[in-house]
């Protein structure tokens, strides 16, 4: 009877595999499972460095999303494989391992949801590594560096050690609450059939990044008896926070009540963010929702999030900031949380709403109350509809979405907008122009709004504010 597997290069000699009814389990150390005869002493620094080689394969492969090759080292795949072989005739074995690689392959390539995740720790506990396999390669991004800095040989396994190293934050993993900097993995491997039979992260080894105040995560649920709320996590940053939410033109943060991730009344020390509010009309849907983050040094950031519906039954609607959305880090922390399948990504080039959105009283000046419309509609983001009504100058010296950009620096210098508190009008051919005076929260500018004839904009200029004598 011919060997199912065969090997070849420094360990060919340490091994002998025949045909067996029982597999090699996921972390399973003991080669007796398939007569396995161990190295001797003689081959032992081959079979070391052998080891160290399917560890590093393994991690190339991971890197790449070469999940073909993790299935061929992983022991638990292997063990299945083997098994088809031994309760099949020869024949089916192209076919049998084709459908079983296919099927992993799809599960490892996919973003499992939430009951998917729960199947998978089930089955983790039963030796499948899937799950395994997922955080793994979450800690080992295509930018991160690695390398291989000890081997330990045991009689039947041998441990190796790598240490990961992040160059930056947007290439570190959030893990446990944290931003890696540094961390150490451990893959258990079998010298003798050179497969990975178990891995994982050594906390004691990590270090972390003192990460800028971000919006990580938010979520959104609404039921039809209850109303709804929408949450957000904040990571980094000093306290105390505090929180400007707004769906739509609603400021959520006035007249409702807010809580932190443990239901508990807001304390501003803590930065998770909960806000419960009644029902929005279902015409108001996709409906777009901002959130801003202030802390107690001054630092903020906005995110951007948009909500396909209203009701989501005992599930949430979840978001994450990019690029642990790829990589499946960063969910909400707090709470039974049941995200809906997929998980969104969040916008983080969505504009800080006003304190208090601005509704500009009608102005008996056409051309001011003009201005005034356009002004509203910055402030609600909608830059789209702005841009559509440029002439031909403004649409070849703003380009779209360079307004966007513009509005978001000026709020970055001037704090958040707080309102129009005087206007006037005047005509400058060919245009007329309405001068807005806006008040921000660290600075005030005259807004100038200029019309053509035919009503489209010819001119947006924020000036530093001067006083206009009487």
């Amino acid at each position: 009877m011919p060997p199912i597997f065969g090997y070849s290069g420094d360990c060919k000699q340490c091994v002998s595999v025949r045909r067996s009814s029982r597999p090699v389990g996921w972390a399973v150390y003991s080669p007796a499972l398939l007569f396995l005869v161990t190295c001797v002493s003689v081959f032992a620094q081959g079979c070391s460095s052998a080891s160290a080689g399917v560890a590093a394969r393994y991690i190339e492969a991971l890197q790449k999303r070469d999940y073909k090759t993790v299935i061929d080292l992983s022991s638990n795949y292997q063990s299945q494989v083997f098994k088809m072989k031994t309760d099949n005739p020869e024949t089916l074995w192209g076919k049998l391992i084709k459908e079983y690689y296919d099927t992993k392959i799809s599960a490892l390539e996919g973003k499992p949801g939430y009951w998917q995740s729960y199947g998978e720790a089930l089955s983790g506990a039963m030796g499948d590594p899937a799950q395994q396999i997922r955080q793994t390669q979450g800690l080992i991004p295509p930018g991160a560096k690695w390398k291989i800095t000890e081997t330990r040989e045991g009689s039947d396994r041998t441990i190796v050690y790598v240490s990961v190293s992040y160059p930056s934050l947007d290439e570190s993993p959030f893990v446990d609450g944290k931003f890696l900097k540094a961390t150490i993995l451990e893959f258990d491997v079998d010298p003798a059939l050179r497969l990975v039979t178990g891995l994982g992260r050594l906390s004691q080894g990590d270090t972390q990044w003192d990460a800028p105040l971000m919006i990580l995560n938010a979520t959104w649920r609404g039921d039809r008896f209850s109303g709804g709320y929408i949450s957000a996590q904040a990571v980094g940053g000093t306290a105390p926070f505090s929180w400007v939410p707004q769906c739509g033109s609603v400021e959520l943060a006035k007249g409702l009540a807010q809580y932190d991730g443990f239901g508990r009344p807001l304390d501003p020390h803590t930065s998770h963010l909960v806000v419960r509010f009644r029902s929005f009309a279902d015409k108001m849907f996709p409906l777009q929702c901002v959130i801003a983050v202030t802390d107690g040094k001054g630092q903020t950031n906005t995110v951007g999030v948009t909500v396909p519906k209203m009701f989501t039954g005992f599930n949430e609607y979840c978001w994450i900031r990019p690029p642990w959305f790829s990589r499946g880090q960063g969910l909400p922390s707090s709470g039974n949380i049941q995200c809906l399948d997929p998980v969104l990504a969040i916008d983080t080039a969505a504009v800080a709403p006003a304190v208090s959105p601005v509704q500009s009283a009608p102005s008996a000046d056409p051309t001011a109350a003009k201005g005034h419309e356009v002004l509203d509609e910055m402030v609600a983001g909608q830059f789209g509809k702005i841009e559509e009504q440029y002439d031909s100058a403004m649409k070849a010296a703003m380009p779209p979405g360079k307004l966007r950009d513009f509005w978001k620096q000026l709020l970055a210098q001037a704090g958040r907008f707080r309102g129009v508190t005087s206007e006037r009008s005047r005509t400058q051919q060919p245009y007329q122009v309405a001068t807005l005076v806006c008040a921000f929260q660290r600075a005030t500018f005259d807004a100038e709004f200029a019309f053509d004839a035919d009503g489209t904009i010819g001119g947006i200029h924020f000036l530093p504010h001067k006083k206009v004598r009487p």
